[in-house]
């Protein structure tokens, strides 16, 4: 095989072509298979070697139909993006990368959408991009949730020499991370009345979830019901 400019290459069949068992003279003769293992245009010749009473003959470089074009392996790409979380904490999107042709590389890049932005139209990159070495699963860099909804993703493989760039696609299945709102903590300070006339405020220390309480107090008796209790 010859190497040519770019990723043009030129297949020769050499030899003799030889008749099918048990036919001669003229027909159609197969070549062997030549495994493809690169990007390009594989070109062809065919030499037919003559015998006693015809000559040699070859088709020639870059003839018509002479040619075999090998396009990129197409990859597979989808992801798992985390969640629930409550609002604040971070979220991060997973992706799978499988499939194509050979040992896959290049890297994988992920993109997050505000909730509300139901079409994604406004992409949030999330660094770092993921070298990728192999078929396998890579991993977004974090990124802090600052409003309740659902967050969006997509991913996106940029492809390398022997594989297409392939991406997820907004609204794909397992491809959002929903923030909630976070529940409040029990507990405080309470204040109560002064029903006594007197001056100045009294409180109440509340700790997690406290009934009722009866305090009594120098400017007089003080009795707090539970439905003062918030």
């Amino acid at each position: 095989m010859e190497r040519r400019a770019g990723l043009d290459f030129v297949a020769a069949f050499w030899g003799f072509v030889c008749a099918k068992e048990g036919e001669t003279g003229v027909g159609d003769y197969t070549s062997g298979y030549y495994f493809t293992s690169l990007v390009g245009t594989f070109r062809w010749v065919a030499h037919y070697a003559g015998d006693a009473n015809n000559n040699a003959v070859d088709t020639h470089c870059n003839d018509a139909n002479e040619s075999s074009t090998v396009n990129k392996a197409t990859p597979t790409l989808t992801t798992t993006a985390s969640g629930p979380v409550v609002v604040g904490q971070n979220i991060h999107d997973v992706a799978h990368l499988s499939g194509g042709y050979g040992i896959l590389a290049g890297s994988v890049t992920f993109d997050v959408f505000a909730p509300g932005d139901t079409t994604c139209s406004t992409p949030i990159a999330v660094p770092p991009a993921a070298a990728v070495s192999g078929a396998g699963d890579y991993t977004s860099g974090n990124y802090t949730t600052s409003a309740v909804g659902d967050y969006r993703w997509t991913a996106h493989y940029l492809g390398d020499a022997k594989n297409i760039a392939v991406d997820t696609h907004c609204n794909d299945a397992n491809e959002s991370s929903t923030a909630v709102t976070a529940s409040p903590a029990v507990g405080g300070i309470a204040e109560l009345p002064n029903r006594s006339g007197s001056s100045g405020l009294n409180y109440m220390a509340l700790a997690g979830l406290a009934a009722a309480a009866l305090l009594t107090l120098s400017a007089g008796a003080w009795y707090a019901r539970s439905r003062w209790l918030r």
